[in-house]
């Protein structure tokens, strides 16, 4: 299906022209953000369900129409809603607070005087 076809589908209520719009970029998309992302495919995977949701939103809302489209692919659209929305995540409060957590654990734990040697157990 081309990207001027799946739009009007998607517009008339196909589920399985989005399906396949899904499908078809998936891959790709986890690809792409692995490269700007390191924090674990099941965040880049949210990511992609978000922009997928964000891009059929637009198109049943007729924020985005084939007319729309005529200077970028779908493909370039949603890769686009995908960087955006990680941008997003990166600037808010709760992925901050959760960094600054994680790097303070990592100083703490690297900062203690670690045992090599087992503890004594104690006999009953």
């Amino acid at each position: 299906m081309t990207d001027p076809q799946i739009i009007r589908e998607i517009a008339e209520g196909n589920q399985r022209a989005f399906t396949e719009l899904y499908n078809m970029y998936r891959a790709e998309f986890i690809g792409y953000l692995r490269k700007s992302f390191r924090g674990g495919d099941e965040v880049i995977i949210d990511l992609y369900q978000d922009a997928c949701v964000a891009l059929y939103e637009n198109i049943i809302k007729g924020r985005l129409t084939v007319e729309q489209l005529s200077h970028a692919s779908l493909k370039t659209y949603l890769f686009c809603i995908g960087r955006n929305k990680l941008v997003d995540m990166y600037r808010s409060r709760e992925f901050k607070q959760r960094r600054d957590f994680i790097e303070n654990i990592d100083y703490i734990h690297d900062t203690l005087p670690w045992q090599e040697e087992e503890p004594n157990q104690r006999e009953l």
